[in-house]
């Protein structure tokens, strides 16, 4: 909950949380106390919600907080069918986080999601984004997640080019004591700016660079 009043403080107004069964329903219950029911929450359990009977009581519980914005990966990826008999019970969307577009092609076939998470390539990023297209499923990207600057904006400027990216991404630069950027990456209310110098737009601070420098 405090770190959600720290994000809504800059602006941003969704929140990726590790969600574990045993205190995820009173975590989003502190958090929208504390930031409100605009700013929602995105539930990342790694599967540990296990099997469906277990997700689906938690989503039950959940609902009506009202800012849950997906469960990704609620259960074992392995089993669309989970996936697809949870969909059917929650009306919280559904997300996998695929690493190829055969991935997101299979989990279509099964009519196991509403959303996906995309990783890999830039090439197969935009492969998977096209193919979730074509079905009006939406995505977001996590190219580096907890990375440094250069590769964030790297993936921003991927993310800029793909139709269908409209969901909170996941690359987190900006949580390092320090960013290897001279400029920084733009970021204002929550979203990225786009670099618009040459390359990637963006300049690495060698001072910085030196002082972490290991070998």
């Amino acid at each position: 909950a405090a770190e959600a009043e720290v994000g809504a403080r800059l602006g941003f107004t969704n929140h990726k949380l590790k969600a574990r069964p045993w205190n995820v329903v009173e975590t989003v219950r502190l958090m929208k106390e504390a930031v409100g029911s605009d700013y929602s929450v995105g539930l990342d359990p790694n599967q540990n919600f296990g099997e469906v009977h277990v997700a689906a009581r938690l989503a039950h519980k959940l609902e009506p907080f009202g800012t849950v914005h997906n469960f990704e990966n609620p259960v074992l990826k392995t089993h669309y069918e989970w996936f697809r008999l949870l969909r059917e019970k929650t009306f919280i969307p559904i997300a996998l986080h695929a690493q190829s577009s055969t991935m997101v092609v299979n989990a279509l076939k099964m009519e196991c999601i509403d959303y996906v998470n995309l990783s890999g390539s830039a090439l197969e990023i935009r492969d998977a984004a096209a193919v979730a297209a074509a079905a009006d499923v939406p995505c977001w990207v996590q190219l580096g997640g907890l990375c440094m600057g250069v590769k964030a904006a790297y993936s921003v400027h991927l993310q800029s080019t793909i139709p269908n990216a409209t969901l909170p991404c996941d690359e987190l630069p900006f949580v390092r004591v320090t960013d290897v950027l001279q400029e920084g990456l733009g970021l204002k209310d929550g979203h990225f700016t786009v670099p618009e110098g040459p390359g990637l737009g963006v300049t690495l601070n060698m001072e910085v660079v030196e002082k972490y420098r290991v070998g």
